[in-house]
């Protein structure tokens, strides 16, 4: 199996922190940004026009990476699969709005889990998207906010769920998920420390591919069935001023 892990575009989120250094009046589920629709069609030109093979496209329910995952189904022909688990870290909240006003740092702030997108508003919004059968009407988020514990245990779920799928076979499989929940895939997948610092960059739409063993990359140093880096954050197919 080899994996293309993909970051959404742009989102009214990322701008907002972008340009103010603060989460205040973030969205719970944003939506892409302008610049975020150019990147996302881009990247839809870029994965019809090379040789990447994609067999296999998954989504996050969040609102900015179905949108990603539906440009490239619509260009490509691919169909698309919802998976809940490809959420970012913390799951769908907000913060009380009068928390802003309490003087704690934003790290520190409550966060409230909210609902999330209902079964019929996915289906309205994403009509290529297959829906998980247990997506409910109710919201397919639900829950609180997910802490840090939980993170890496849900990894391992989609690392397990991935290899039971996929990894005895040449399946090329794309996730279209977050940047957050791109460290936290990282260093569950390779066993790094929790105490170890660092932070796995990924810009809006950037392309990271990583080779279990049973595909071919050309590299004939790696033995056989070892998990192989091949790339991190590919964005030649953008310009410039497309990188956020």
């Amino acid at each position: 199996m080899q994996l293309y892990f993909i970051r959404h575009a742009e989102s009214d989120n990322n701008h907002l922190y972008a340009s103010t250094g603060s989460w205040k009046g973030r969205s719970e589920d944003p939506g892409v940004t302008s610049r975020g629709e150019k990147q996302a069609e881009l990247l839809a030109q870029f994965i019809q026009s090379s040789n990447l093979g994609i067999t296999h496209l998954y989504s996050s329910l969040m609102v900015r990476a179905a949108f990603t995952a539906t440009r490239a189904a619509q260009n490509c022909g691919f169909s698309l699969s919802g998976w809940t688990d490809l959420h970012e870290n913390g799951g769908i909240y907000n913060y009380d709005p009068s928390a802003f006003q309490t003087g704690l740092s934003e790290a520190d702030l409550p966060k409230i889990g909210l609902p999330g997108k209902t079964r019929s508003q996915l289906g309205t919004l994403f009509p290529l998207l297959l829906l998980p059968d247990e997506t409910p009407e109710t919201g397919w988020w639900n829950k609180p906010y997910e802490d840090r514990p939980d993170r890496p245990i849900r990894a391992k779920r989609i690392i397990n769920r991935l290899l039971w799928l996929h990894g005895s076979s040449n399946d090329r499989v794309a996730l279209v998920s977050h940047g957050g929940f791109y460290n936290t895939f990282l260093r569950t997948l390779f066993q790094m420390p929790t105490t170890l610092s660092m932070w796995f960059h990924l810009n809006n739409c950037g392309i990271s591919l990583i080779d279990f063993g049973e595909g071919s990359t050309g590299d004939q140093d790696s033995p056989p069935g070892e998990t192989r880096v091949v790339y991190l954050n590919r964005t030649d197919f953008l310009p410039s001023d497309l990188l956020t």
